[in-house]
């Protein structure tokens, strides 16, 4: 045996022994995670943090109007301060 320690030179050139395959998913964590903070970071602060298929506040209004919960006097009051 040589005394090459874990990377002791295969001859498919890469290390051997238990620690390598723990290293590589460590590796994958952390550029996941990193790729996913700094994804979360910029969607923050560019104010696309709102849930996919989320609807705004005038959308709401306009369905509970349709389904007669709110009166027409109510929809126009939620809808002014909207509009503009």
């Amino acid at each position: 045996m040589s005394g090459g320690g874990i990377c002791s030179g295969s001859t498919m050139g890469g290390c051997t022994g238990d620690g390598s395959r723990s290293a590589w998913l460590w590796m994958v964590f952390l550029w996941g995670g990193l790729i996913w903070l700094i994804v979360w970071g910029i969607r923050s602060l560019s104010g696309q943090a709102r849930e996919p298929g989320g609807k705004s506040a005038i959308e709401i209004a306009r369905e509970r109007y349709a389904r007669g919960k709110i009166t027409k006097e109510q929809f126009e009051e939620v809808k002014q301060p909207l509009s503009a």
